[in-house]
């Protein structure tokens, strides 16, 4: 199988699915990260953040660095067209917050432009804040999602319709 490192183990919701990372060293020229789904490997990035599966279990998104730039990964095709995904360091430890809302259709995360900071959802960008906290929840109808901001002195917890 692999010989190298592998991480971020993650289920499907229905238990019937697995996707995980494995970093790949043994040619210099293309060493990197890729996700494993179902048994099928996918295309080699700098790093690969935040597998996430959706409720239904039929999609997998992540966030993968390539090229200097972050792009959101749905079933193995880049959204490069969608706003650049944050990645903010928590304790050491990058990630960014991607959420699926709970019919699977739609996907949120967090973006950031020159000089403020948004929530994305299906590649439309929100209102601008000087900065944006998770979690990112959407309500059980999927008609709504909420999600910490900034706005000067004042913290705000947002809520949207979507």
């Amino acid at each position: 199988m692999y010989s190298n490192d592998i991480s971020k183990l993650t289920f499907s919701p229905d238990g019937k699915r697995l996707a995980y990372r494995v970093f790949d060293a043994s040619d210099e020229e293309t060493k990197g990260y890729f996700v494993v789904v179902d048994g099928q490997e996918g295309k080699i990035y700098n790093h690969i953040w935040d597998l996430t599966f959706s409720p239904n279990s039929e999609k997998l998104a992540y966030v993968g660095h390539a090229n200097r730039r972050n792009i959101i990964v749905i079933d193995g095709v880049e959204f490069s067209d969608w706003p650049e995904p944050l990645l903010k360091d928590l304790q050491r430890r990058y990630h960014t917050n991607i959420a699926f809302s709970p019919d699977s259709e739609k996907l949120a995360y967090f973006a950031a432009g020159r000089i403020d900071y948004f929530i994305v959802i299906n590649g439309q960008r929100g209102r601008s804040y000087d900065d944006v906290y998770g979690p990112i929840v959407f309500s059980p109808d999927g008609k709504s999602v909420s999600y910490g901001a900034r706005k000067g002195n004042d913290i705000l917890w947002v809520v949207d319709s979507v």
